[in-house]
Formats: C-alpha cells, sequence, structure tokens
C-alpha cells in the first residue's frame, strides 16, 4: 500500500472508511514509521480542535457585515446634482452639434440614436464575451489552484514539516524569481 493522503487519515482517524481499508490502513501504519507520525500528529490536531469552545453565530450575523463593509451612502441631494450636471452637459453638446452642423434638429437627434444603439449594441456583445472569457479564466484558474493544493495535500502525508517549509519557501522564490524575470522581459521589450 502506497503512503496515506491526509484525507484518508482523517477518514481514519474519524472512523469513516470501511472496515477493510481500515485493516490496510492498520497494516500499513504498522510497517510506515512516516504514515505513523502524521496520524498522531493529525490526532493531536483533531483533538485540540475538539477541546475549542463551540461558538454560535448571531441569527443576523451576515447582516452586521455587510452592514459595516457598505456604510458609504451617498445622499440623495449629491445624486441629483450629478444627474442634472451630466444632462446639462449632454444638451449643450447638442446645442453646439445643432448649431455647427447646419442640420434639422430632428436629423442630429435620429442620427445620435442610431449612433447610441449601435454603441450599446456594440458593447452588450463586448461585454458578454469578456464575461464568459471571465468566467472560463476564474474557472481555469480555480482548477490550478486546486490541482496545487491537492499536491501538496498528498505531500503533507510524505514529507515532515520541516521539508514542507523548504518546499514552500523554495516555491516562493521560484516564483518570484519568475515574475521578476517577466517583468524584466517586459520592460526590456517596452524600451
Amino acid at each position: 500500500m502506497k503512503c496515506l493522503h491526509s484525507n484518508q487519515i482523517y477518514l481514519y482517524l474519524e472512523k469513516e472508511l470501511p472496515e477493510p481499508e481500515t485493516a490496510l490502513i492498520r497494516k500499513h501504519l504498522k510497517e510506515c514509521p512516516l504514515c505513523r507520525k502524521a496520524v498522531k500528529e493529525r490526532r493531536v490536531f483533531i483533538k485540540a480542535a475538539e477541546s475549542l469552545p463551540s461558538l454560535k453565530v448571531p441569527q443576523d450575523f451576515s447582516k452586521q457585515v455587510m452592514g459595516q463593509i457598505f456604510l458609504l451612502k451617498i445622499p440623495v441631494r449629491a445624486s441629483i446634482l450629478a444627474v442634472t450636471a451630466c444632462l446639462s452637459v449632454m444638451l449643450t453638446a447638442l446645442l453646439i452639434l445643432f448649431l455647427r452642423s447646419g442640420q434639422n434638429l430632428v436629423n442630429i437627434l435620429i442620427n445620435l440614436n442610431h449612433s447610441v444603439l449601435n454603441f450599446l449594441k456594440d458593447a452588450l456583445v463586448l461585454s458578454a464575451k469578456i464575461s464568459k472569457l471571465a468566467v472560463l479564466l476564474i474557472k481555469i484558474i480555480s482548477q490550478c489552484i486546486q490541482q496545487i493544493f491537492n499536491g501538496l495535500a498528498s505531500l503533507t502525508s510524505i514529507l515532515g514539516p520541516e521539508f514542507q517549509v523548504i518546499l514552500i519557501i523554495l516555491s516562493l522564490a521560484i516564483f518570484t524569481i519568475i515574475f521578476y524575470g517577466l517583468k524584466k522581459i517586459i520592460d526590456w521589450r517596452t524600451l
């Protein structure tokens, strides 16, 4: 049997595995000092977590949190002032366009309406494509992160804590070097 994954260890400690698998794990633990150590560490962790007092979340907890996040309220007067300023700028621009073009006002408004509708149509299509790309990018990134965490989780059952710290530090150093190198390449190409 291969060394145990952290998920298997927790299921074993919580007695949620079928008896044949539990027997295989017991046999493996007799032979593997690394897994015995990992099980012992997880058992200590579980006991520590169980000894914590239980917390009760108030009924309106999320409402309180959201109330603290969205404390900023825009006064109604400021909103009306902003809308009025926007409308006056648009009317002034329309008046200047009317005076400079020599066309009648109805033709200008019809052309403006067509331009705005075409812009909105194009903007909606573009925003739909961007949002679809963003959703796909988020899915890809979350899958990559999940795979990284799964890999790290499997390493925790194999490596001791000292090696885990060394591995994390090396990963951060490599990531920093790659990021700094890409930044240098981008900076060099913009010159």
